[in-house]
């Protein structure tokens, strides 16, 4: 049997159902890899709604700070601290609901704000200001670090545009609160 002698509509059902069964086999292929792989999108929404919660966390701590370093300067910001710490709180709870297990750093930094609270309020004579202040900044480098990580994980490129953008905002949003601590500090020393 030569080509020449097959109908022309035998021929036009080759030509498309060839590329058809190719075309319905990729889609197959291509469906069970989504299907196996929906975890990750979930995972990816779970990772940023963490790190925008550990930019909450991280802004709370950095006016928790500056009330403590007003505190630390012989100010009366006691009532400023605790309102601030009750607002972190809020935002740590909500943090810790959807941190992923993969974080212990910032679990262990977050089990050690009571700690760092405790002595900004008794203002212990073994924990000066300075410790003190360089406790709340290692635990923002945590959560701005955590933020910053996030913008690695496979994902669309707006998504990792906007978590990169995140990231270095909250770098930039650290360094002014460094700025305000000193800046409280010298204007309660009278310097």
């Amino acid at each position: 049997m030569r080509l020449a002698d097959i109908p022309v509509a035998a021929k036009l059902a080759i030509i498309l159902v060839l590329p058809l069964a190719g075309l319905l086999t990729l889609a197959g292929v291509t469906a069970s890899v989504y299907a196996g792989h929906t975890g990750r999108a979930g995972d990816l929404r779970g990772a940023v709604a963490a790190g925008a919660e550990a930019g909450r966390v991280a802004d709370g701590l950095q006016r928790e700070r500056l009330a403590a370093a007003r505190m630390l300067s012989g100010a009366d910001a006691r009532d400023a601290f605790a309102a601030e710490a009750a607002r972190t709180d809020a935002a740590v709870a909500r943090l810790r609901a959807l941190l992923p297990q993969a974080s212990p750093e910032i679990v262990a930094g977050l089990d050690g704000l009571a700690v760092l609270r405790a002595r900004a309020s008794a203002r212990e004579p073994d924990a000066p200001g300075q410790v003190l202040l360089l406790g709340y900044r290692q635990l923002i480098a945590d959560l701005v670090a955590f933020q910053q990580r996030i913008a690695d994980l496979p994902a669309p490129p707006a998504v990792t545009a906007a978590m990169r953008a995140a990231g270095w905002l909250a770098v930039g949003k650290e360094e002014l609160a460094l700025v305000q601590v000193g800046a409280a500090r010298a204007l309660a020393a009278g310097s």
